[in-house]
């Protein structure tokens, strides 16, 4: 996204829709997401189905975004966005299929979920 080259189809479509990250980034296109259509359980259900034995979840999206209420900051899918605990869905929907659940963080940060 941050890339000034182009080089990247990702790059190019979204410097396209939104212009450059600089005047429109993160932190604007997070608000148009609503995951309306995220349906945890029946994912995670298929995974299983397909022969998954764990399931594991992104914690924090990129610019350090936390996918669930994060005690942290308020830039997190519950307070912006969504507005849904995400990784609370994947965790139930985990746990449900009784499949072993985990997170990965990628934020600076230690002791974050």
């Amino acid at each position: 996204m941050y890339l000034d080259d182009g080089s990247r189809g990702q790059s190019r479509f979204r410097r396209g829709k939104y212009g450059h990250p600089s005047e429109f980034g993160f932190k604007d296109v997070i608000h148009a997401w609503k995951a309306e259509k995220w349906n945890p359980d029946r994912l995670v259900a298929l995974y299983k189905r397909v022969g998954a034995q764990y399931f594991f979840a992104m914690a924090n999206h990129h610019d350090n975004f936390d996918n669930w209420d994060s005690k942290y900051q308020s830039w997190s899918s519950v307070a912006v966005g969504p507005k849904k605990d995400l990784i609370a869905g994947w965790a139930n929907a985990a746990r449900v299929q009784g499949l072993p659940f985990g997170v990965s963080v990628h934020a600076a940060r230690l002791g974050v979920v």
